[in-house]
């Protein structure tokens, strides 16, 4: 199921074309959005970002969270799972902290309680 969401997202935002866009404040719009309850409006700008940078976490953080708070649980435990195993590989770079990681492991032990 879970690759379906990816491939959803490949053919909903085919417009932006993976590392071509200056993207770094994509994330902190996404998380204003979601802030004032413009969920569809977080969703669109976490999607893009997915797109835009596929191989980093916030993107898919932005998503589960986005998903949880619309209450759609198995796509927010998903793309959690997604930001997890994307954060762990800078983990293992040792561009970011652990904490940072034991974050987002909290964040999807409260999505797997809803």
């Amino acid at each position: 199921m879970g690759a379906d969401y990816l491939e959803q997202i490949r053919k909903e935002i085919a417009y932006i074309k993976p590392y071509e866009n200056q993207d770094f404040e994509w994330y902190n719009k996404g998380m204003t959005l979601l802030r004032n309850a413009k969920l569809e409006a977080a969703e669109l700008k976490f999607k893009e970002l997915v797109m835009s940078q596929p191989k980093h976490h916030n993107g898919y953080h932005g998503l589960a969270l986005t998903y949880q708070k619309m209450g759609r649980k198995d796509e927010s435990v998903f793309f959690m799972e997604e930001a997890i195993a994307r954060a762990k590989s800078f983990v293992d770079e040792g561009t970011m902290d652990q904490e940072a990681l034991d974050w987002l492991e909290q964040d999807l032990g409260q999505i797997q309680q809803m």
